[in-house]
């Protein structure tokens, strides 16, 4: 019986210890879109060219093997799984993230071949795409316990982005294709609102290709026999998933302003510089100036709100643009 308390008090420690360990572990940040944007336009996107991207992607992994020394062994390949406990750098993330952009760019090669994908072929696509949502999954939870907020959040639209691929092109489960699309706007979207220039633009351009998936899902399931009414909820988040998704996103905007303020020294206002001796102060005044802003994206058209707060000696707007 005292054997049994001993052994039963260690487990305890040992849970405890492993739940401290993650709690004082790094957290890791990594601005997804901006990071694939960038290799897919510089290696072959920019043109189509998904076989260019793909040899792209297994030499970007050999080097963060080689980098990690992460080897799977000579000769004979030994699979090796990476878990939450071996992230102990990013690099860690970047080969996860990068194999399921090779196993998706490797499905996109068969299926813009000139004549199409026979067969055999598109079951091989199929395959493919099934790894790519594997390891965008997996991408997914080790964001979530080693990423940021923003890292995390950007993970989940990711993963949902990539299962709504696989269903999409195994022509069924229309309604969870929709949704998972859907759920992926809905976090780009709300990114799009806040950061630089370039981060906006990108996500507001993976919205729009979404858009066509999201239209396509909607006219198949108008083929079925659901309501207006139904069609509308489906993919909406509510209850607890919509309250867990705003506390992200507040995590997100605040961690944003957190780095902002700690990266300004003097903040421009009507042709005055005034210098930043506090930074709290000045974060409680981002805070104030984004919910301002938030009325004003809200009661606006987008177009028209950016070039008036271009036109403006807008703080948030200077700050954006240097």
């Amino acid at each position: 019986m005292a054997k049994e308390n001993n052994s039963s008090a260690m487990d305890v420690d040992n849970q405890n210890s492993e739940s401290v360990d993650q709690i004082n572990s790094p957290r890791f940040s990594i601005n997804v879109l901006q990071l694939l944007k960038s290799a897919q336009m510089q290696h072959g996107l920019r043109f189509g060219d998904y076989a260019r991207y793909r040899r792209y992607c297994t030499a970007r992994l050999r080097r963060l093997y080689k980098s990690l020394k992460f080897t799977h062994g000579r000769g004979k390949y030994s699979k090796r799984a990476i878990t939450a406990s071996m992230v102990t750098e990013v690099r860690y993330l970047h080969v996860v993230l990068y194999t399921a952009e090779r196993a998706w760019s490797h499905a996109m090669e068969k299926k813009t071949l000139p004549d199409g994908p026979n067969a055999r072929q598109r079951g091989y696509l199929i395959g493919r795409l099934r790894k790519a949502v594997k390891w965008a999954t997996l991408f997914q939870d080790l964001c979530s316990i080693k990423g940021d907020s923003r890292t995390s959040l950007e993970a989940e639209a990711y993963a949902a982005y990539m299962r709504g691929n696989l269903l999409f092109e195994q022509d069924q489960n229309w309604e969870v294709a929709l949704k998972s699309f859907k759920s992926a706007r809905a976090v780009y979207e709300e990114l799009g609102k806040y950061g630089d220039l370039e981060n906006q633009v990108l996500c507001r351009e993976r919205v729009e290709e979404l858009e066509p998936s999201i239209r396509y899902c909607l006219h198949k399931i108008g083929e079925s026999n659901l309501q207006t009414s139904e069609l509308l909820r489906i993919g909406e988040m509510e209850g607890p998933a919509l309250d867990l998704f705003r506390a992200k996103l507040e995590a997100v905007m605040s961690e944003a302003r957190s780095q902002q303020a700690a990266s300004m020294t003097e903040f421009h206002w009507l042709g005055h510089r005034f210098p930043i001796s506090n930074a709290k102060t000045f974060n409680g005044f981002l805070i104030f100036c984004s919910s301002l802003l938030c009325v004003v994206y809200c009661l606006m058209d987008y177009d028209k709100y950016w070039s008036l707060m271009c036109n403006s000696n807008c703080l948030w707007v200077r700050g954006q643009q240097t």
